[in-house]
């Protein structure tokens, strides 16, 4: 649980420091987003572990009949994930004209895959 929250709270404070040269009180607004965007950062890192481990399609039974289908962490990662590029977007749209050539999606994103995953 620890990890968790220690890697959520680096996630939180790398992208409030990409965001470091928006108005104070734009920040403050962004805050929960920012908090947001961190907590679906863990929850990506989880869901990607899990669809690694398991695979993204599963046997699927249901009384006599089985098939295979994509599995609930596939699901939901597709979901989490384009949230996570909602928020991400939208933090990106607070930024300074220049810094957001500097920064980018590509920026934001680029050191998620990077971080250690989450156990």
């Amino acid at each position: 649980m620890a990890d968790k929250r220690t890697f959520e709270r680096n996630e939180y404070l790398r992208i409030k420091k990409i965001l470091e040269d928006i108005d104070p009180l734009k920040l403050k607004l962004l805050d929960s987003t920012i908090k947001r965007a961190a907590f679906m950062c863990v929850q990506l890192e989880e869901l990607e572990n899990e669809i690694k481990e398991k695979g993204s399609i599963e046997l699927f039974k249901n009384g006599a009949q089985e098939m295979f289908r994509e599995s609930p962490a596939s699901k939901l990662h597709v979901s989490v994930f384009k949230n996570y590029m909602s928020a991400i977007k939208y933090l990106v749209d607070g930024l300074p004209t220049q810094k957001t050539k500097d920064v980018g999606l590509e920026g934001l994103m680029g050191k998620r895959a990077g971080l250690k995953a989450v156990k």
